[in-house]
């Protein structure tokens, strides 16, 4: 309950806010995630959250495996949500689109429990519904629910355990000790820092719960909290050991970059008045001994050592500011009953009733403008967004449907200076393609070794997709790599380009690429194909795709030379290796024919049984005539 005074004007209009009101509000809010999903790539700490959930490129033998990984290579987050991933990531799969999905449905579960933690707490659906807005409209929650990081599964654990704790203070149960638990445990799980949200709870429960035996009954609670996280100490230990302020990569914000930092998130840009509004929050609980005196106070108190433990480590910094998202679902709380307080006070103080209705619209309906303007305004989350990727699966999944394993994927990715924070990136992008990768810096690499296998791989292919990075700017390894495709290669064609991103297909033949007479053998398209005279040896070159259906290692061609009288002179066969796509080579020395013409024809047959794969034409083709002298 607000007050006792309020109460009646708030039932008398809770209808005006039923939980439907829910149902459009999610709609919204999936909208506006939904087109972000896939727009950018995977940067570096969204890959970090792959590879610790042991996805894609990053799949361990076992459990044991990959909690040493966790360990070994980044335990500064907690193991819960990564584990979360993998189960999430083995249903979905791995696609950057996939994967960000889950921190939305996240979002979504936190936006239903911050509703019930705002209704429950105030008595008032429309605190609820106001909560909501607030919490799940803010950029910072816009932001962080199309990014693949823990921050929205924390709201999950931050709301249900503020909510479960005051349903312990009210009506508990044997059920609502277990999902405080859940939650607290939920918490340390989710993310490290997020324990600070049970500090301040602790804080609240000591200085204002009475002592009784129902109040003996939570600290119990965290105990079992904290018996639930030993399995992950080892990694907290190594985690906090491994720790150095110097790492912060930005400039550590004190307490009142902190402070004005998480008023202009909540708020929209709306600085100020978040300020204004939440002090009349915390003066109302002083006056008013109402339940919302435990959810503003450990939002003040989580607050301060959130603020003390930065000035104590240095962990803050603005992209790093995402760690309080724990305090989202409090804030979120805390400002709604303030909001509509004041709409209640007004519509009683002035005896006009169509006043409360009025601003019970009006209020929610200015926040979600301005929280909408926000969203769409370039740059509006500028101190907070990382490090900007290229969306590669744009090149990637041409790869996917037009390359084969026999192709070479050259990368441009600057310098090897520059490429390393997109490295864990390509190796994620790239990791089921067919064909092996290389960053073009590898053929100019210091080490002579690395230069040699780089050479070794671009003169064993007939094939080179060469991708590029843009975002760089174009070097001297651009440039003399694109000179030696020039020599060695033909382009076929330009599948990408724009501001970020270039794919081309270099080949050795125009042969090689994927266009060309699209000639049918049953499953089997010849794209192409060419003869090449050099002295005694008749070269052949042909393309070919395979239809998915066509059983692996069982048909073989053969290249046959044809005199005049229809004989076959001559044969080379070979088998067709099972590939999207298949560039051959065969070479017929033809030094012990003699002087005349030839036709050279095509034949597909079944190695096993002999049987031959017919063409429009019958089941022969002809390549083209040669003359010899």
């Amino acid at each position: 309950m607000l007050t006792q005074t309020h109460n009646t004007t708030q039932h008398s209009h809770t209808k005006q806010y039923h939980w439907s009101w829910l149902i459009p509000l999610m709609f919204l809010l999936v909208a506006i995630i939904g087109v972000r999903l896939d727009v950018d790539g995977f940067w570096y700490d969204e890959v970090f959250t792959v590879r610790n959930a042991a996805g894609a490129a990053y799949q361990v033998e076992s459990v044991q495996a990959w909690y040493a990984s966790i360990q070994a290579d980044d335990p500064y987050q907690a193991i819960g949500y990564p584990a979360i991933v993998a189960i999430w990531g083995a249903a979905v799969g791995w696609s950057e689109f996939a994967l960000r999905v889950s921190s939305l449905l996240f979002t979504l579960i936190g936006l239903a429990l911050t509703y019930r933690l705002g209704r429950d707490v105030t008595q008032s659906s429309a605190v609820g519904i106001v909560s909501v807005i607030i919490f799940a409209f803010s950029t910072f929650t816009v932001h962080y629910s199309h990014e693949l990081r823990a921050f929205t599964f924390v709201t999950i654990f931050s709301a249900l355990l503020i909510w479960s704790y005051h349903r312990l203070l009210t009506k508990p149960s044997r059920m609502m000790y277990g999902w405080f638990i859940l939650a607290g445990a939920g918490l340390l799980y989710a993310h490290y820092y997020s324990a600070i949200l049970l500090i301040g709870l602790a804080i609240y429960h000591l200085l204002f719960v009475p002592k009784n035996r129902e109040w003996l009954y939570v600290p119990l609670c965290g105990l079992l909290m904290g018996i639930a996280f030993i399995p992950q100490l080892p990694a907290f230990i190594e985690g906090f050991t491994r720790f150095d302020p110097a790492n912060v990569e930005q400039t550590p914000m004190g307490a009142d970059a902190v402070v004005t930092s998480l008023l202009y998130y909540i708020g929209n840009g709306m600085t100020w008045l978040t300020l204004v509004v939440m002090i009349l929050g915390v003066g109302l609980i002083i006056i008013y001994k109402t339940p919302m005196r435990m959810v503003i106070a450990i939002g003040l108190f989580s607050t301060g050592v959130l603020i003390a433990s930065n000035e104590a480590l240095d962990i803050l910094e603005p992209t790093r500011l995402r760690y309080a998202i724990f305090l989202w679902s409090i804030f979120a709380v805390w400002i709604a009953y303030t909001l509509l307080f004041v709409a209640d006070y007004l519509a009683t103080l002035t005896k006009n009733r169509t006043l409360q209705i009025g601003l019970y619209l009006l209020i929610p309906a200015l926040w979600l403008a301005n929280a909408l303007f926000a969203n769409f305004t370039v740059g509006f989350n500028a101190s907070i967004e990382g490090t900007e990727t290229p969306r590669l699966r744009t090149i990637t999944n041409i790869m996917r449907e037009e390359g084969a394993s026999s192709d070479l994927f050259a990368f441009y990715n600057g310098t090897s200076q520059q490429a390393w924070y997109i490295q864990d990136t390509l190796t994620y992008s790239v990791w089921d393609l067919p064909m092996p990768t290389l960053t073009t810096a590898a053929l100019y690499d210091s080490n002579p070794e690395t230069r040699t296998w780089a050479s070794n791989q671009i003169a064993s292919t007939q094939r080179v997709w060469y991708g590029a990075n843009l975002t760089f700017g174009l070097n001297q390894v651009h440039d003399d790599f694109l000179a030696l495709m020039n020599a060695e290669f033909f382009r076929c064609e330009t599948y990408v380009m724009n501001d970020e991103l270039r794919l081309d297909l270099f080949a050795r033949s125009e042969v090689f690429c994927n266009d060309g007479q699209q000639t049918q053998f049953g499953g089997f398209t010849l794209t192409d194909s060419t003869l090449i005279q050099i002295e005694d040896d008749l070269i052949t070159l042909l393309g070919w795709q395979l239809d998915e259906t066509i059983p692996p290692d069982t048909y073989s061609v053969s290249v046959q030379i044809r005199d005049a009288n229809g004989e076959i002179v001559m044969t080379q066969d070979q088998g067709i290796p099972y590939d999207r796509f298949v560039p051959m080579q065969l070479t017929l020395d033809t030094a012990s024919l003699e002087s005349s013409d030839y036709g050279v024809l095509l034949v597909v047959y079944d190695w096993r049984t002999g049987e031959r794969l017919s063409t429009d034409s019958g089941d022969t083709y002809l390549i083209g005539e040669i003359s010899l002298n």
